[in-house]
């Protein structure tokens, strides 16, 4: 960018009032009014040596008390001082402001320029957890949402949230689904604010975003004209000058040539953007001498200038005035989608075709689709990262989810911190990582059993002070025993961020899916037998319970426990339907329905296909997706569909009577013709499937019947449909030993779903990698949506 020039005129008249002689004014007047010449190409026009013209300019800075030197940086600090002076000689001038602008628009570029290096060295690149190289921020950056709105500062009484996220139904990680619809992105914020507190959970996102506000900034391509200024705020308090902020950031600019007086005229000017990074990683003693020094400088005269700081949410106790507070959203599908599109274009081997890129990417993308809990982590950037960490390394997900959540617990308990050399306040009273999982897990299952998902401080806070309290070290020394329970609560919150607060008081755990991990944990991991068999036969009582669902396949995961529990849990099963005659008789149907053919019984995966077309053709009125998968079971729903339809004709022929209107008798006439014709057609496609040659004779008869009569659609239903419905039940019983009236009213029903959902849970176990031995998993497989048969081996 040109540097604006300053009127020869005033110079002239500058240098006159300064006392310089003719020379030294001439050297003056021309290196001033136009910057952009080198000192040699000045000396050239004044016709004079370039060591003559040096001279002449040590006059002149001598003059203008610059001292003695010589050299770019002394020239440009004598341009600004009689810039400044022309300025203030011309306070109502447009063209004095504009020139002013323009010289501090080249001075920003300039010192964008200069710190190009050191802003790649501290923002270009980000290297976390089991990552063997570093990647280029802009390379993996997605666009973050923001919004200002902070749950945990607003005051709900417990029903009003439960209200809240009842009427956000079928979005993942309710609670958090509290937050507005409508967000912000991220690089918008600056607009809201020239002072921002961003807050986020740990791992979502804060530095990540702090550092691409930087490079973004320093390219001119945000907030043109501003210069970016990145303080690691843990840096800062390690370094041992006990030096002001400003200090320490002049020292660091002076490494890149950019002087003190340049920092002051962008500050003078309010074209710095401070990015403070990391407010709660400061060591818990250095907290109040560094909250302070950042408040010295926001008191200081710089304060029109921009400032954003990071901090973890619960983690800002100190507030800063004037700041606006704002908090970073969970990832959408979108951003989990276009966050791994960047991750693994990024980590493309050498030559890799792009087609095989994308490919890793959707399968990726399938596998977290696969699973509503998977999904609920990749919310989190951090544990994203880790998702994307793991399936580059192996190609695929750990499909044992208690494996896969294990992963991103020690992320969030240990890892995240560890590996960027994070000092955490010590107030878990000397806990380790097992006795800090053990704690959570006894929250996680105190709550889950109340059935409470959301839950008070209070409880949380009665639960932390009765474990802490019962450790063997407090046991043995009771007078050692000092707990802050909330405090505790709050180094949960912040350093971890499994758990957090969605109002102001009222808790849960960040995940639905950690909440299910820890329960799990808590059952399975127990060290005292009596213990863990009571908390495995609440899970087994609980098996047909939607909440406990998660909680069962993660239990499975654990080899040890997996055949006790799978064998206790289809007991449990069975023991829903049992001793309800006609259940009984449905469930004798479904097995020699099953078993009469040969194909089924020799192909497990078959049967259980079998079993589940079976079931939910009867039980729940739809069609498996599986019927496709034998010929024997695409028939027998093809009868029934048919079956189905006549039934629907023949009842809305009934129904016609009691129509007022001719023209819904004309309406549903018209209907009930169309359907008629379908069944026809549907019929015929039935016929060519059919190789019994019994069944295909009887089909056809039916269906010619329909074809043949002569009178309307209405009056032979009417007259006929009964008997016609009753020989399509006899023929299909007779080759197919389908299409029997059962009775089930609407509490067998509910009895059969239950058992259902639940028997689909061992089959959901069945088709994990849980360990199982051959007995128990063969025996699972044979008895799978029926009550065990011991004498089938």
């Amino acid at each position: 960018m040109n540097m604006p020039s300053i009127p020869r005129d005033y110079l002239e008249k500058l240098a006159d009032q300064k006392g310089l002689n003719a020379f030294a004014k001439a050297a003056f007047v021309e290196r001033l009014v136009d910057r952009d010449r080198t000192d040699m190409k000045v000396a050239m026009e004044l016709n004079i040596a370039r060591s003559l013209y040096s001279n002449r300019m040590t006059t002149v800075y001598k003059v203008f008390g610059l001292g003695e030197g010589r050299g770019p940086g002394k020239a440009k600090e004598l341009f600004y001082k009689v810039l400044d002076m022309y300025e203030m000689a011309h306070p109502n001038s447009a063209i004095a402001n504009t020139r002013v602008k323009d010289a501090v628009d080249a001075l920003a570029e300039d010192t964008q320029n200069q710190i190009s290096g050191w802003i790649k060295k501290k923002c270009g690149y980000m290297q976390i957890l089991d990552m063997t190289q570093p990647i280029e921020v802009q390379e993996i950056f997605t666009q973050v949402k923001i919004t200002d709105k902070i749950l945990s500062k607003i005051q709900m009484e417990m029903p009003d949230v439960i209200e809240s996220i009842k009427d956000r139904k079928g979005q993942k990680n309710k609670q958090l689904s509290l937050l507005p619809d409508t967000k912000i992105d991220g690089v918008n914020v600056l607009n809201i604010s020239n002072k921002l507190l961003i807050l986020g959970k740990p791992g979502a996102g804060k530095t990540t975003f702090l550092k691409h506000i930087a490079v973004l900034a320093n390219s001119s391509k945000l907030l043109p004209g501003h210069v970016p200024v990145f303080v690691s705020l843990k840096d800062f308090q390690n370094n041992h000058k006990n030096l002001t902020l400003r200090e320490y950031i002049e020292e660091e600019l002076i490494k890149y040539e950019v002087t003190k007086d340049d920092l002051d005229r962008l500050l003078l000017h309010s074209r710095i953007i401070f990015l403070l990074d990391g407010l709660d990683e400061i060591r818990q003693k250095e907290v109040d001498k560094v909250t302070q020094k950042i408040k010295e400088l926001l008191d200081s005269d710089i304060q029109n200038n921009r400032f954003l700081i990071t901090c973890r949410v619960a983690a800002n106790k100190y507030t800063f005035e004037g700041f606006t507070e704002a908090e970073i959203c969970d990832f959408s599908d979108e951003q989990i989608r276009q966050f791994s599109k960047n991750w693994f274009q990024a980590h493309k081997k050498i030559d890799e075709e792009a087609a095989l890129v994308n490919q890793k990417i959707e399968k990726f993308f399938n596998r977290i689709n696969e699973e509503e809990g998977i999904r609920e982590l990749a919310s989190n950037p951090l544990l994203l990262t880790l998702l994307c960490i793991t399936f580059l390394n192996s190609g695929d997900l750990p499909h044992s989810r208690y494996e896969l959540y294990e992963q991103g617990v020690l992320v969030l308990l240990q890892k995240w911190d560890e590996s960027r050399n994070v000092e955490r306040p010590e107030v878990y009273k000397g806990l380790s990582k097992k006795r800090k999982e053990d704690l959570l897990s006894k929250i996680a299952l105190e709550t889950f059993e109340r059935d409470e998902g959301l839950f008070k401080k209070r409880l949380v806070e009665s639960i932390i002070k009765d474990y802490i309290q019962n450790l063997p070290k407090f046991i043995s020394h009771p007078e050692e025993i000092d707990i802050d329970a909330a405090a505790v609560l709050n180094a949960i919150i912040v350093q971890h961020g499994i758990i957090m607060e969605v109002t102001r008081g009222i808790y849960a755990f960040s995940h639905r899916t950690f909440h299910e991990y820890f329960v799990a944990n808590s059952i399975t991991n127990s060290s005292n037998l009596e213990e863990r068999d009571l908390h495995l036969k609440m899970v087994i009582n609980n098996i047909h319970d939607h909440r406990w669902r998660e909680v069962f396949l993660m239990s499975v995961s654990i080899p040890r426990e997996a055949d006790k529990l799978l064998l206790a849990a289809k007991a449990k099963i069975d023991f829903i339907v049992k001793d309800h005659q006609e259940i009984e008789l449905f469930m004798s149907w479904l097995r020699d329905k099953v078993f009469s053919n040969q194909e089924f019984i020799s192909s497990s995966e078959l049967k259980s296909s079998a079993q589940i077309v079976y079931f939910e053709l009867v039980v729940m009125n739809q069609l498996s997706k599986l019927y496709k998968q034998h010929s024997d079971l695409e028939l027998d729903c093809m009868l029934m569909k048919i079956l189905d339809h006549s039934i629907w004709l023949q009842k809305n022929v009934n129904f016609i009577p009691s129509l007022s209107q001719k023209i819904k008798i004309d309406e549903r006439t018209s209907e009930i013709e169309n359907s008629h014709n379908i069944l026809i057609r549907n019929m015929g496609i039935c016929i060519q499937k059919i190789q019994l040659v019994g069944l295909k004779q009887g089909i056809s008869m039916l269906r010619n019947q329909l074809i043949d009569s002569k009178i309307p659609v209405i009056e032979w239903w009417d007259k006929n449909g009964y008997e016609w419905i009753k020989k399509l039940r006899e023929i299909s019983i007779m080759h197919r030993n389908i299409g029997k009236e059962w009775s089930l009213n609407g509490d067998t029903k509910t009895i059969l779903k239950d058992y259902y959902n639940a028997s689909t849970l061992i089959h959901d176990c069945l088709k994990s990698d849980c360990y199982l031995t051959r007995e128990v998993r063969e025996k699972l497989e044979k008895n799978y949506l029926l009550p065990m048969d011991e004498s089938i081996t």
